[in-house]
């Protein structure tokens, strides 16, 4: 088991990740990664990326009323076709 020193950057903490752990799991500098925490763990994945088709999908599970300023709204000048 390795261990790391969480150290202070700028307004936040930053917990630096052994290059052997990082090659590992994959990683490398500015991946993004998602946070989790469980039973008083911490932990770190790939961010997923959606595609445009599963977050429409999604939202129409969520079966949301339609909002009628925003469908109503009028064009600005440029906009219109």
């Amino acid at each position: 088991m390795q261990t790391a020193k969480l150290r202070k950057w700028g307004g936040s903490i930053a917990l630096p990740i052994p290059p052997s752990t990082l090659k590992t799991l994959g990683f490398e500098a500015n991946d993004e990664v998602s946070l989790e925490v469980s039973d008083g763990r911490l932990m770190v994945a790939r961010a997923r990326k959606f595609t445009f088709e599963e977050l429409l999908a999604e939202h129409r599970l969520l079966k949301l009323p339609h909002d009628r300023k925003w469908l109503e709204f009028p064009s600005l000048p440029g906009e219109e076709p």
